[in-house]
C-alpha cells in the first residue's frame, strides 16, 4: 500500500478585511460594479510594473 500525498485546503482570500467592510461587499458587489472591472486593466499593468521592479 502506497501513501498517496494529499493536497492541504488552501484557506486564504483575495482581501485581509480587518473589520473595514463587510466580506459581502468585497466578495459580491464591488466585484460587480463598473467602475471595479475598469479598473482591473489599470491594476494589473501596475503589478506588472511592480513584479520588475
Amino acid at each position: 500500500m502506497t501513501d498517496s500525498p494529499q493536497q492541504l485546503p488552501l484557506t486564504f482570500s483575495s482581501h485581509h478585511n480587518q473589520s473595514l467592510f463587510s466580506d459581502h461587499y468585497l466578495d459580491e458587489i464591488l466585484r460587480r460594479s463598473e467602475s471595479w472591472r475598469q479598473a482591473i486593466p489599470q491594476a494589473q499593468a501596475f503589478l506588472a510594473w511592480l513584479r520588475d521592479l
